[in-house]
Order: structure tokens, then C-alpha cells, then sequence
């Protein structure tokens, strides 16, 4: 390596180091000075969301392709993470290890035919199977639970450390897309990156010059949906998730009993009632 390749190249790691430190001091400053355990909780769930961007911004950011069912691996991860730690009583981390696998493999399968697509056609194709991922979802009540939720899912826990508590649940999150950002920032420096930007810019070329693009698509695609498992298993193991369901619940009672015509004619009512009484 020439010296001044060498140099930029040290500058880069320190640069990078930097940036690395700085975020983990702003996670740890956030989880000690943050008291309001609302506010830790909706930092959490834009860290649980910033996971899931991370991996569609690494298949439409930069490989170009179009994803519009890419939830459904977030829901993937959920579900498998409920059903074998919270009806079989596995580990939730054994558990997450299968989430991520089972929607690596289902990525594999769907991206194998519908990467092949381009465009409308590929967002078209992503859209199906996401609607079908959310038809087997709430159809399949008896292991899903359905529309009505799932509960009894475990607290997660790593030895003497409970997750229940916001702070430490919220510092697990954080580190979590940390890594994430770290491994995505290093493929985007390798070789691997340069063929994702080469076949955003021009499928056709970087075919043309050797790149595999269905194989790197293909790669890419089965990355993102890992990232969304990790995000659908953060969610489903989340200390208040398993209340979702009766808060929704609460919810939709109040409006079905004081609200029947909807939401928004129920308050036009409400300002019309308190007009005549003023």
C-alpha cells in the first residue's frame, strides 16, 4: 500500500472510531440522564424502526431494488419469536436465532423467482407476498393468535440482567443497531458495496462487467430480511408489548360505545354538544 493510501486509510479507522465512541456515549448518556421511562420507550421503539430502515435502505438506498413487503419479515421475526418462546417455552435468544433463520430462508425462496423482476413488476412481487405474510398472519389464529395479539411471551433476559427495566432494554436496542450500522457501513466499503452501487446505477453495466447481480441481489435481499427478523424479535420481546392488546382492546370498546358512527363524526358530535351547551 502506497504511503498516502496508508495515511487516508488510518485516518478513516480513527474517523471512524470517533463516530462509533461519540454514538455509544450518546446512547449510555441517554439511558442514564432520560428518567422518563415514556420517553426511554418511544427512543426504543425509533431504535427498533432504525434497525428495520437499515436493512431497506441497503436493498432500495443502494442496490436499487424495490421492496413494498418488506414488513413482513418484521412480522416474521414477531411471530416466530412469540410462538417458540412464548408457546413452546423456548430461550427467547434460541429463539432469535430461528427467527433470523427462518426469514433468511424465506427471503431466499421468494427473492430466488421475484428478484428477477425489475421495477413495477418487483415492487408488484414484494407487495404479494407481504399481503400474503399478513392473510397467514391473522388467518391463522390457533398458533398466531390472530388479530386478537399474542401474549405470554418472556421477559428477555441475559443472567442477572432483566431487560424489563426501560433503561437496560433501551441500551440493548441502541447497541444493537450500533452493530448494525457497523456491518453495513464495512459491506458498503468492500467489494460487495461497490457491486450494490453499480447495479443501482445501471443493472445492465455491471452485468456486463462481471458483477453477479441476482446473486448480490439475492444476498442483499436475504441481509435486510435478517435485519428486520432482529427488529421483529426486539418488538415481540418488548416488556410492554404483550399489553398492546388491551390497550388496542380498550380502545375499540370506547369508540364502539360512545363513538358508533366513527372516530371522526363522534368528535364532530362532541364540538356540535358543546356548542349548544355554551
Amino acid at each position: 500500500m502506497q504511503p498516502g493510501k496508508a495515511n487516508g486509510f488510518n485516518m478513516n479507522i480513527t474517523r471512524n472510531c470517533i463516530e462509533y465512541t461519540l454514538f455509544l456515549g450518546a446512547i449510555i448518556g441517554c439511558s442514564v440522564l432520560v428518567e422518563n421511562t415514556y420517553y426511554l420507550q418511544i427512543l426504543t421503539f425509533i431504535g427498533i424502526n432504525t434497525l428495520l430502515a437499515l436493512g431497506l435502505n441497503m436493498l432500495m438506498g443502494y442496490a436499487g431494488q424495490v421492496s413494498l413487503g418488506h414488513a413482513a419479515f418484521y412480522g416474521i421475526g414477531a411471530y416466530t419469536t412469540a410462538i417458540l418462546s412464548g408457546t413452546y417455552g423456548l430461550s427467547p435468544w434460541l429463539a432469535l436465532v430461528c427467527a433470523v433463520a427462518c426469514a433468511v430462508f424465506i427471503a431466499f425462496v421468494v427473492g430466488m423467482p421475484t428478484l428477477k423482476l425489475s421495477g413495477y413488476y418487483l415492487g408488484m412481487g414484494t407487495l404479494g407476498f407481504g399481503m400474503i405474510v399478513n392473510i397467514v398472519l391473522r388467518e391463522w389464529s390457533s398458533v398466531t393468535g390472530g388479530a386478537s395479539g399474542f401474549v405470554g411471551i418472556p421477559v428477555l433476559e441475559a443472567g442477572p440482567v432483566s431487560f424489563m427495566l426501560e433503561s437496560n432494554y433501551f441500551l440493548l436496542v441502541w447497541s444493537i443497531v450500533l452493530v448494525a450500522v457497523i456491518v453495513c457501513r464495512r459491506i458498503l466499503a468492500s467489494r460487495m458495496g461497490r457491486g450494490l452501487r453499480a447495479i443501482h446505477d445501471g443493472e445492465n453495466a455491471a452485468r456486463a462487467v462481471g458483477v453477479n447481480t441476482h446473486a448480490l441481489k439475492l444476498q442483499i435481499f436475504m441481509f435486510s430480511a435478517a435485519l428486520g427478523a432482529v427488529a421483529g424479535f426486539l418488538y415481540a420481546l418488548h416488556g410492554f408489548a404483550e399489553y398492546e392488546m388491551i390497550v388496542f382492546g380498550l380502545i375499540l370498546m370506547v369508540v364502539m360505545i360512545f363513538m358508533p358512527q366513527g372516530l371522526t363524526r363522534g368528535i364532530l358530535d362532541l364540538c356540535m354538544r358543546s356548542r349548544r351547551k355554551s
